[in-house]
C-alpha cells in the first residue's frame, strides 16, 4: 500500500524489541448503563509498562482527525498509501448525486473545473464514506479450481493479519466507568476502504474501565497484509457535551510484512488520555473463516460465552469472540478471522444456566482453501448451529 517514505511523528515512546506476550487476567466487557460525566483527569504523562507489550506503535505524521490534520494532508495520503482520507462531513450519496447530474448536463459550475475534475470529485466522496464494501466468503465456492478443489492451484493462501484483542491498557480518567465510542478500522490493498474492528457511535457507546477488554464488531471480511496494512483510528471519551469529550486515541499506525511476527504480539497505541493495547498476529499462509452461530428455541435465559483456539508457531492462543446473555432465538454477528492453512480450528462454548454448573461444549473444524462446516450443539433447553465458511482473501 504505501510506496512512498515512512514518515512518523516525532515521539518520546519506548521503542521495545519483539517478545513473546502472554495475556492473562482479562476483565469481562462491563455491561452496566452507568453513565460518566466531567470526568476527572490525572496527569496526563502517564508511564508505559514495557514488560506487558512487545512495543509502542508509532503514529504516523499528518493523520490526527481532532485537529483535521489528516484531511489537510489530502495528498500526502493519496501519494505516499494511496488512500483517500478527506473530509467526511459531506453526505456522499446527495453531493455525489449532484455533480453526476451537473456533469451529465454539462455544467461543471463552481463546483468542478473540469470533467475529469468531477469524476475524481464523485470517486473520492464514493471512496470516503463507503465501508469496505468487499464481502467474506468471496472464494468460498470451488468454481474455476485448477485441476480441482482439493489440490486448487488457482486459487492461494495470502498473508494475513489476525487480530486476537483490543484492551483498554491504561487511562489517565479516574472516575470509574468509561463511555468509550469511535472507531479502528483495517485499510488494506483489497479495497483500502475502512473495515472496521471496533465502531461505536456516540449514542451507543461500550462501557469499560481501565484493564478491560474493548469487545470488538468487526471485522467485516479478512484483512490482508500485502506487503502492508494500515490501522486508522479515532476513540474518544465521552465527557458531557461533545465539545468536551476526550481523545483517547487518535491517527493512523502501519504493519509490515516483514516486521509483523508470526506469533500473537501485543502492541501499544498511546493516546493523550490513556492507551489501547492490540494484540494481533500475520498468518503468513492464511485462509479466511467465517463463523455464522444461530440460537434457537431457548426455553429460558441463559449466559453464553465464546472463544477460539487457533494453532500458531506450534502453540494455541485462546481468544474471546462473543459474551452475552440469550433470552430469545437470534442469530450472532458473523466472526470474521485469519486462519493458517491445514490447522485445526477449534470454539468453544461456555453455557451458564443460573442455578446449574457452567457447561463447555466445544466443536473443531479443519482450515480449507474452499468449503464450509457446520456442527450443532444440542443443550437441554435451546440449540446452537455453528457454521464455518473456508475461502481465501484474493484470487
Amino acid at each position: 500500500m504505501c510506496c512512498g517514505t515512512i514518515e512518523h511523528k516525532q515521539s518520546n515512546l519506548i521503542q521495545r524489541p519483539i517478545k513473546d506476550v502472554t495475556e492473562s487476567n482479562h476483565k469481562d466487557v462491563i455491561e452496566s448503563n452507568q453513565k460518566t460525566t466531567d470526568v476527572n483527569v490525572t496527569d496526563s504523562n502517564h508511564t508505559i509498562d514495557v514488560d506487558k507489550v512487545a512495543w509502542c506503535e508509532h503514529i504516523c505524521q499528518h493523520s490526527s482527525h481532532r485537529d483535521g490534520t489528516i484531511y489537510k494532508y489530502k495528498l500526502y495520503w493519496k501519494n505516499n498509501y494511496q488512500i483517500d482520507v478527506t473530509n467526511r462531513e459531506e453526505s456522499k450519496s446527495d453531493k455525489a448525486e449532484r455533480v453526476d447530474i451537473e456533469v451529465v448536463n454539462g455544467r461543471g459550475g463552481s463546483t468542478v473545473s473540469s470533467w475529469l475534475d468531477a469524476v475524481l470529485t464523485i470517486l473520492t466522496w464514493y471512496v470516503i464514506f463507503a465501508e469496505a464494501r468487499v464481502e467474506p466468503k468471496r472464494y468460498s465456492m470451488d468454481t474455476g479450481c485448477i485441476p480441482n478443489p482439493e489440490n486448487c492451484l488457482y486459487h492461494l493462501t495470502c498473508q494475513m493479519v489476525q487480530i486476537f484483542s483490543l484492551k483498554l491498557a491504561k487511562t489517565t480518567i479516574n472516575s470509574g466507568p468509561l463511555q468509550l465510542y469511535g472507531y479502528i478500522a483495517a485499510r488494506d490493498l483489497v479495497d483500502d476502504m475502512l473495515n472496521y474492528v471496533f465502531n461505536r457511535s456516540r449514542d451507543d457507546p461500550i462501557i469499560v474501565q481501565e484493564e478491560s477488554i474493548i469487545e470488538m464488531t468487526g471485522p467485516k471480511r479478512g484483512i490482508a497484509l500485502i506487503p502492508d496494512v494500515l490501522f486508522e483510528f479515532d476513540m474518544r471519551i465521552k465527557n458531557g457535551d461533545e465539545e468536551d469529550d476526550l481523545q483517547l486515541i487518535d491517527g493512523i499506525i502501519e504493519f509490515q510484512e516483514i516486521l509483523l511476527p508470526e506469533k500473537p504480539t501485543t502492541v501499544r497505541i498511546t493516546g493523550d488520555y490513556g492507551d489501547v493495547d492490540m494484540c494481533l498476529a500475520n498468518v503468513s499462509n492464511g485462509v479466511e473463516a467465517t463463523v455464522e452461530v444461530a440460537i434457537s428455541e431457548p426455553d429460558h435465559g441463559f449466559d453464553l460465552s465464546i472463544s477460539c483456539v487457533h494453532f500458531m508457531m506450534e502453540k494455541s492462543k485462546e481468544f474471546h469472540l462473543f459474551g452475552g446473555t440469550i433470552g430469545e432465538s437470534r442469530q450472532l454477528r458473523r466472526f470474521v478471522m485469519a486462519v493458517f492453512l491445514d490447522t485445526v480450528m477449534h470454539l468453544k462454548f461456555k453455557v451458564d444456566q443460573k442455578g446449574s454448573n457452567v457447561v463447555e461444549h466445544c466443536c473443531s473444524f479443519e482450515s480449507k482453501l474452499h468449503g464450509c462446516a457446520s456442527h450443532q450443539i444440542k443443550l437441554e433447553n435451546a440449540s446452537i448451529l455453528v457454521k464455518v465458511t473456508w475461502s481465501p482473501l484474493i484470487e
